[in-house]
């Protein structure tokens, strides 16, 4: 018959496996051991395996120098061999052994940080830096400097991010932020709980701290989603429907304003072999005028007559992504997607894809989501201008994306104090443009300049460059746009006068 294991409790194990209880209850929690025999709702009891199986991650952390996240993966491709980790069978851990005149204590493992220093970024430096702000604790043994598990867990975590690219001075001021935070509430909390015994002195005080600390805990939790969801809001701005009328993110010209110059292209097209090059610029103007419709009509022919055109396929997408079902939106998207995979050169598929990314940030609510589509975004404009364009209407496009989505986020303007650049380059170039338009495409500078012109004052406006502003807007009044473009550009310099009299006054 097997040999049936023997049952221990956790104090128990924790002086055979020579660790503390939090630690079995931590390696519980992040699915490295598995679940004690539950007796109760408060009483558990663990095989007594468990002590090897402790014994085997230790000798990982400590002799292999292998974070958790890794072990973890190693026991669940070995099916939860233990004695993988100690290169065939569990090694046990060293215990000091205890005077029989010291006070009782629980054992806490001190870890050496000569490897993690040798095998990495950390430096002298981060660790005076860190024992100063009392976030590690690091003591001398034997020569060597040496922190405790969850000082030791703390580094490794430090520098997972710093390989993805936090810098120590971003990591630093992050924590110290919500250190002051924490502490502030801490006072409060200790305070209250000393005025709770001082005035009704309790007879279950452990009862009464252990459902404090609960209560605490999921408030805290509850909290921070809300507070998330807050800031959300000032990381992105309400979608203005005014100039999300047209398929490249503008305000939209008035029909009468171009409608000759594109029926003129219209009808120089060969009806049996037209210039495909031709029909997506028709498509283009007409999405100038908001008539979408009429875009997709003319980009769905020269999909027919060229399966493996990019431009009318990015396009044909792009002018449909306000499809009423979230479904066909998600399927869109996915062919966007597929193009860029497909053709990784091609520069204007990033660019409207990283739009694509901008533009759906401005419905999310979870944090986590806004985080990793604003990567997206910042990723794939970030390819778009390292990929060469075809011709200038490309950079033109690729820049004026840019710029609208820098726009649409205000708050990039933070961090990225260039958010204007992509419309000051398009304009140290504007000559250029109109006569390279006035050869191809004579309608689409009408529509391009006075959008510029906007989006570059209000970026200017933005940044707290008044005068700039007034002057770059003032540019946008000598267009023919329809409404309520001429109101937006007034306001504009009208907020930016008063903030120059009010900069005066103070």
């Amino acid at each position: 018959m097997p040999k049936k294991n023997k049952l221990l409790r956790i104090s128990e194990l924790a002086s055979k496996a020579g660790v503390t209880p939090r630690t079995i209850r931590f390696y519980i929690q992040e699915g490295l051991l598995p679940q004690p025999v539950k007796t109760g709702k408060t009483m558990a009891y663990y095989p007594d395996d468990f002590v090897e199986k402790i014994r085997a991650i230790k000798y990982a952390q400590t002799k292999r120098f292998l974070p958790l996240i890794i072990i973890k993966r190693i026991l669940e491709q070995s099916d939860f061999d233990y004695s993988v980790l100690s290169g065939g069978r569990a090694r046990p851990t060293q215990r000091r052994t205890q005077s029989p005149t010291e006070p009782k204590q629980e054992r806490q493992d001190r870890y050496p940080l000569d490897a993690l220093m040798h095998q990495s970024n950390l430096t002298q430096r981060i660790l005076k830096d860190m024992a100063r702000k009392r976030w590690i604790h690091p003591l001398e043994e034997k020569g060597k400097q040496t922190v405790d598990e969850w000082e030791y867990e703390f580094l490794q975590m430090f520098l997972d991010l710093h390989e993805n690219g936090v810098s120590w001075h971003e990591f630093a001021t992050h924590f110290t932020a919500i250190q002051e935070v924490v502490e502030k509430g801490i006072q409060v909390e200790f305070r209250n709980l000393f005025k709770w015994i001082v005035t009704k002195p309790i007879k279950d005080i452990e009862r009464i701290i252990e459902l404090e600390e609960k209560t605490t805990g999921e408030f805290i939790k509850r909290m921070r989603k809300d507070s998330f969801w807050k800031a959300i809001q000032t990381y992105t701005s309400t979608a203005d429907y005014a100039y999300l009328a047209t398929a490249d993110e503008g305000f939209v010209l008035p029909e009468d304003e171009i409608i000759r110059q594109l029926e003129d292209l219209q009808a120089r097209l060969e009806i049996k072999h037209p210039d495909l090059r031709e029909m997506v610029d028709l498509a283009t103007g007409y999405s100038c005028i908001g008539a979408l419709e009429h875009s997709v009509k003319i980009l769905r022919r020269v999909i027919k007559l060229d399966p493996d055109n990019l431009d009318a396929q990015v396009r044909f997408i792009w002018y449909r992504r306000y499809a009423k079902r979230k479904f066909e939106q998600s399927k869109l998207e996915s062919q966007l997607q597929d193009i860029v995979a497909r053709n990784p050169g091609y520069a204007v598929g990033h660019a409207f894809l990283a739009a694509w990314y901008a533009f759906k940030i401005l419905g999310m609510e979870k944090s986590k989501e806004l985080l990793h589509c604003l990567n997206l975004c910042l990723n794939e404009i970030s390819q778009a201008e390292k990929g060469r364009p075809r011709d200038l209407h490309d950079w033109v496009i690729i820049k004026y994306i840019k710029g609208r989505i820098y726009f649409t986020m205000p708050a990039l303007g933070e961090y990225l104090p260039e958010k204007a650049q992509p419309f000051k380059e398009i304009l140290n170039h504007k000559k250029e443009i109109d006569k390279y338009y006035q050869g191809r495409m004579p309608f689409f500078p009408k529509w391009l300049w006075p959008n510029v012109y906007y989006f570059y004052g209000s970026a200017l406006l933005q940044q707290s460059r008044f005068k700039e502003a007034i002057k770059i807007l003032g540019h946008g009044l000598n267009y023919n746009v329809s409404s309520p473009y001429s109101e937006r550009l007034k306001k504009a310099i009208s907020q930016a006068k008063k903030s120059i009299r009010e900069r005066r006054r103070s």
